[in-house]
């Protein structure tokens, strides 16, 4: 870790290593006088996180800027700007709520071309792939290979993969976006539900719920499509939906 900071040029920084959150990878931050900058070493995630950023540099969503990346032990490292701003559980909630409707609808419309990693839906390629799928059920092997049919499939769009509260920043009607190291292409209904979940955790009023589903334009939530959904996550064991 020395030799990184080293080599980045930053032996002056106060560097702290960030222990909060849910992150495999490990997360840093750097300070020298008004100057903030985060690192993150990691793996796939990381390399992942790289690329998401990199696409986004070009799109009007306020996400941390790439200062320098490569590899470290063959590890991957990404070192960013810092995005300023209040996180969303730490804002009054019916503020909050719009801010979460509004910023998941600019990184839903967010435009999809052959340059964006994960072109395939995430959830999906991973179930094919994983040798988990050797230790399922023949009744859950018939629904893994069934997803392509499935509406879910036919509503993919850029995510943010992560879509809690904390991940959501707002400052002087600026919104801005952090940790999107399982950005991509995946399902739609991925970041709602996530969002759904976080705003229970934080806030625990069903009302908030439907009105952030209001704000986003959702009426009302298609059964099916979160039966389905949440079945993906409980066959990946994704933390949270079990």
């Amino acid at each position: 870790m020395k030799e990184l900071i080293k080599s980045l040029k930053m032996c002056d920084y106060l560097v702290t290593k960030i222990t909060i959150g849910r992150s495999d990878s490990d997360v840093y931050r750097l300070v020298k006088d008004k100057d903030i900058m985060y690192l993150k070493i990691g793996g796939e995630l990381v390399n992942n996180l790289t690329q998401v950023l990199t696409y986004l540099e070009t799109s009007k969503i306020n996400v941390p800027k790439i200062i320098k990346k490569g590899t470290y032990k063959n590890r991957f490292y990404v070192l960013m700007s810092e995005c300023k701003g209040t996180m969303a559980h730490e804002l009054e909630p019916l503020l909050a709520i719009k801010i979460l409707a509004r910023g998941l609808r600019e990184i839903h419309d967010t435009k999809i071309d052959e340059s964006l990693p994960l072109k395939d839906c995430v959830y999906y390629k991973n179930l094919i792939t994983s040798k988990l799928i050797e230790e399922l059920s023949n009744e859950d092997k018939e629904f893994i290979y069934s997803l392509e049919s499935l509406d879910l499939q036919n509503d993919l769009v850029f995510t943010h993969g992560d879509y809690s509260l904390p991940n959501v920043l707002y400052d002087n009607d600026c919104i801005s976006f952090i940790d999107l190291d399982y950005a991509g292409v995946s399902f739609r209904y991925l970041d709602i539900l996530d969002c759904l979940w976080s705003i229970n955790y934080n806030f625990n009023d069903k009302l908030y719920e439907d009105m952030f589903l209001k704000a986003y334009g959702i009426d009302e939530l298609d059964i099916n499509k979160v039966k389905s959904l949440k079945r993906i996550q409980r066959i990946l064991k994704i933390k949270g939906y079990q």
